[in-house]
């Protein structure tokens, strides 16, 4: 059983990632960081250096997903996602991330779709998972709300157990059918990485823990009785508000 309070503290940042983004976390106890997009792309060996200057972890790197997708009716489509994210592996690497996001679908799916983008899902992790080896890079499959694959625990342990060494990263805010903590007792050993917010149950929201419905007492002490042991990572807020919200969350 891990300890709450030996997660690093850590923050999504979907802007441009720069020094000065990596020492305002530095000054504000942010301890490690997930990036998606960025103006750097030809610069990587920088980021690992301003992560060295600032002593702020790079974790992860969340893989495009508006206009790519590993599960979808064009076939090209995810010829085109596959060369993109082995790219974006590398260049992950580069930055010194050990870790990468990857959305299992896009959306909308139909019911009478749901088994092919399921095959299509797996078969493209599997992919992944063996390009990154070489890397050390872990690959970890978000789970995602409405009709998106993964938007239950059933479907997860599904994608999980069909492709060795996937890993799970948890969306605290995008569960529409099933209980947050329910998710975690059936999945928590599988979670690698978080992206934690709030929301209404009703669809994802990203607002600040304790804004919305989420039972936050009993959702961390679940994470600790699965050993999780990954960054509490906040995909909302801002480095100077989320070490106040995360220490209100652990005085629950």
């Amino acid at each position: 059983m891990t300890n709450r309070k030996n997660w690093m503290l850590g923050i999504s940042q979907y802007r441009d990632l720069n020094e000065a983004f990596l020492e305002r976390c530095a000054k504000n106890g942010v301890q490690s960081v997930e990036y998606a997009y960025t103006e750097n792309d030809t610069d990587y060996d920088r980021v690992e250096q301003w992560s060295k200057n600032t002593g702020v972890k790079i974790w992860s790197r969340h893989l495009d997903f508006i206009h790519l997708s590993i599960a979808h009716p064009d076939k090209d489509r995810i010829v085109r996602t596959m060369e993109t994210f082995r790219r974006f592996i590398h260049e992950a690497a580069m930055t010194g991330a050990r870790t990468v996001v990857v959305h299992p679908s896009s959306e909308p799916i139909e019911d009478h779709d749901r088994e092919q983008r399921m095959a299509e899902s797996i078969e493209s992790f599997g992919k992944l998972v063996e390009f990154a080896k070489p890397y050390k890079i872990t690959v970890c499959c978000e789970s995602l709300p409405r009709t998106c694959l993964c938007h239950n625990s059933e479907e997860a342990l599904r994608i999980i157990n069909s492709v060795d060494g996937l890993k799970l990263c948890f969306d605290t805010n995008h569960l529409l059918t099933e209980d947050p903590v329910h998710f975690i007792q059936k999945t928590g050993k599988y979670i690698h990485t978080l992206h934690v917010s709030d929301y209404d149950f009703v669809d994802e929201k990203h607002w600040l823990p304790l804004e919305g419905k989420v039972d936050w007492k009993s959702l961390i002490a679940e994470l600790e009785k699965a050993d999780y042991s990954g960054p509490f990572h906040y995909e909302c807020g801002s480095p100077e508000v989320i070490r106040e919200n995360r220490d209100k969350l652990y005085s629950l």
